[in-house]
């Protein structure tokens, strides 16, 4: 029950129940799902589509029972709906997750065969490809296989003609996905389990080879037209122009470099970039205005079909992501609703666009773009009314503009939260970008999508080209100029809690200023506490951090040493050469646990003495408070007359030149760590010598990090 009316309350929506009936429904399928993602098992038991059949039948038998039909006891039915819809949730889930599970056999050199299921991404230095296994070669000859793996090719001629229904044959180079292993790095391995892919391989040339072509369909007919599209961009605009210009109109992002990205990104104008519910709003629109006179003329059901076919066709030309389906679905709701003459609600659109992709996929939930696509929308349907209505002028110029302000500060406030605890970033001047990308974004698409209709046209084509490319180029000029001002972003680190206390707050906030009572303004005051609270136990934590973190990164050594908010990298990256691996590897810990002062000290430049406040290095050693540490590699000469220390933590890379057995007999360590770079050989007689002497050994190859707090 409380399941059900929860959300009403929470946010003071004021329509009637009646109108939303999949907003109820929602919330108790979503915590199914969820909760299957978080302990559910991999067994299914039942087929989905009984799983969605009978919880709707019993319902409807449920109904007539007059016990349940009484108003007071009408709760008992909410009660069981939440449960069966629960349960719906869970097992649907469940489902998804076994029939992607990985079954192919451990034989080895047996073929595997497969089904792309998805368009391949054609990167400057592979093919990556989505493949179904469906059957294996085995010694008893070809069996029946499942799993979804994701396969990297080398790009030539054979790869570059793949196809989404291609069959292909492949020898099983198949690596079992590993789970996160630097602290706070980006999850690869969950993303791909999330889009229910189990497996990775990489593959050269001559491991697979085209078994036949897929029919030709609807993807096909799609691709074709994305290409075509993406082709004439590139052949007519400038580089830069057209990689922004096919991912604004087609959501193509494999010509956008990380420059583009980041200067969208610290703008506040990355939406663009990403084809969502914008966009398909904008089709919309236009549907609306060319196609109304079929609609003046009587033709609804006419109107609606053409609609619902040109949204779903540009909603299949450019990929199909989740903020693009749910902006489909809910515009498809809205233009039958309007067929039949019914006022369609819009919450109920956006709960039953939810609910269809979720029946579909449910580890859509765990997307971020599914995520903040569908909290855009909400802040936009609940907030914008709010916020328009603080200002009105009799000019109607001014009315737009602030009307378009006030989506803008509407979608922002609904997803700032989620934003800061995806990207700890907050692009401050969002308000100045939006009101120029937004309308830039509206023109742009419209022109683009004329420019790739009437290409071939003599002289229209060129010239729809020409005026193209200088719009792209002026908005790219604007967003660049923004992203340029002082103080464009600003760095942000908030915890999982944290964003949900911001929600209630932002909701309270709302709430109080529509109402104003005492109540409010005390449970206002109590999430504020409860943040502040939050933030303050958060920050003493860093000022009184110390530890040692040895890193995992391949084929390299790094570890460091964080007192408060400083801290001292040893490795064999170079900060500047590197920057990349040390963004992706370490700097996303580095941000959270709120670092400001990182040092650099190469591991090839351990001679000498290095000195810091409470830390001490002398050539190999580090005394860093009361920790000892040695780090051991193939530079570092070992003199037998001269004992070294013992100590607390044996860091070992490369290949030392000395034995596995007299290295622990000289350091005598508590703890000895493998890094990245260390010999698998090397590794495996350490792990040999360190059980002899019952000493603890942690491979960050295999365990992930090796944190040691003091």
């Amino acid at each position: 029950m409380f399941l059900i009316l929860a959300p009403q309350k929470l946010i003071g929506v004021n329509t009637p129940w009646s109108a939303m009936p999949l907003v109820r429904l929602l919330p108790p399928f979503v915590l199914g799902i969820v909760a299957a993602m978080a302990f559910g098992g991999e067994k299914h038991i039942f087929p989905t589509w009984l799983v969605i059949l009978l919880p709707l039948i019993f319902l409807m038998l449920l109904s007539y029972v007059a016990f349940f039909n009484q108003y007071r006891r009408r709760f008992w039915f909410g009660i069981i709906a939440s449960f069966a819809l629960l349960i719906s949730g869970w097992q649907i889930t469940v489902n998804a997750s076994a029939e992607a599970e990985l079954k192919i056999g451990k034989e080895k050199g047996k073929i595997l065969v497969g089904k792309l299921i998805a368009t391949p991404k054609f990167l400057p230095k592979k093919v990556v490809a989505e493949v179904r296994v469906t059957y294996t070669q085995t010694t008893f000859g070809w069996e029946s296989a499942q799993g979804n793996v994701l396969l990297s090719l080398p790009p030539n001629k054979k790869s570059l003609l793949l196809e989404r229904g291609d069959l292909i044959a492949f020898t099983p180079r198949i690596k079992e996905l590993k789970s996160n292993i630097n602290p706070e790095q980006f999850d690869y391995a969950q993303y791909l389990r999330q889009r229910l892919i189990r497996g990775q391989g990489f593959l050269r040339s001559h491991d697979w080879v085209l078994l036949e072509k897929g029919e030709t369909g609807i993807w096909h007919w799609v691709k074709n037209i994305r290409d075509y599209g993406i082709s004439k961009l590139n052949n007519t605009l400038e580089a830069e122009e057209a990689a922004v210009a096919g991912a604004l109109i087609f959501g193509y992002k494999n010509n956008l470099n990380s420059d583009i990205q980041q200067v969208f990104s610290t703008a506040g104008a990355m939406h663009v970039l990403a084809v969502s519910g914008l966009h398909v709003g904008i089709v919309f629109l236009v549907c609306n205005f060319l196609l109304g006179f079929i609609r003046r003329l009587g033709y609804n059901w006419l109107f609606t079909i053409i609609t619902l076919l040109i949204i779903w066709s540009y909603a299949l030309v450019t990929g199909l992501s989740p903020s693009v389906m749910r902006a489909a679905t809910m515009f498809s709701f809205v233009v039958v609703g309007q067929n039949l003459n019914r006022h369609t609600n819009i919450y109920n659109s956006i709960a039953a666009s939810a609910f269809l992709l979720l029946l579909i996929n449910p580890y859509l939930i765990a997307e971020v773009g599914f995520q903040l696509s569908y909290i855009a929308v909400i802040g936009i349907v609940w907030l914008q009314p709010k916020i328009n209505a603080w200002y009105h002028s009799r000019w109607k110029l001014a009315n737009k503009i602030w009307s378009l302000t006030a989506v803008s500060i509407a979608a922002q406030t609904a997803t700032f939260p989620l934003s800061l605890l995806y990207f700890n970033l907050f692009p401050n001047y969002f308000l100045l970008s939006n009101l120029v990308v937004i309308p830039a974004a509206f023109v742009i698409l419209i022109s683009g999508l004329a420019f790739v209709g009437l290409a071939e046209i003599p002289l229209l084509g060129e010239w729809l080209g020409k005026l193209l490319q200088a719009e792209v180029w002026l908005l790219n000029s604007f967003v660049s100029f923004v992203e340029s001002l002082p103080g464009s972003a600003s760095s942000w680190v908030i915890t999982s809690l944290e964003a949900c206390v911001i929600y209630i707050i932002v909701i309270q906030v709302v709430k109080w200023l529509s109402a104003p009572t005492g109540v409010k303004f005390i449970t206002l005051l109590v999430f504020f506490l409860v943040f502040c609270f939050s933030f303050t136990t958060r920050l003493q934590h860093i000022n009184t951090q110390r530890e040692l973190i040895v890193y995992h990164i391949p084929y390299e050594s790094a570890f460091n040493f964080i007192s408060q908010k400083d801290n001292l990298l040893i490795s064999s990256l170079d900060p500047k050469n590197d920057a990349k691996i040390i963004e992706y590897h370490l700097k996303p810990h580095w941000r959270k646990i709120g670092l400001k002062g990182e040092k650099f000290l190469s591991t090839s430049a351990l001679h000498g003495e290095y000195r810091q406040e409470n830390l001490y290095a002398k050539q190999n050693y580090f005394q860093f408070y009361t920790l000892r540490v040695a780090f051991v590699n193939q530079d570092m000469d070992f003199f037998p007359d001269i004992l070294p220390p013992k100590v607390d933590v044996l860091i070992v890379s490369g290949w030392p030149r000395i034995k596995a057995e007299k290295l622990l007999t000289l350091f005598r360590p508590k703890y000895i760590v493998t890094d990245g770079a260390c010999s698998p050989y090397y590794e495996k007689s350490l792990q040999s010598a360190a059980q002899n002497k019952s000493l603890h050994l942690h491979a960050v190859r295999e365990k992930g990090f090796f944190r040691f707090p003091l």
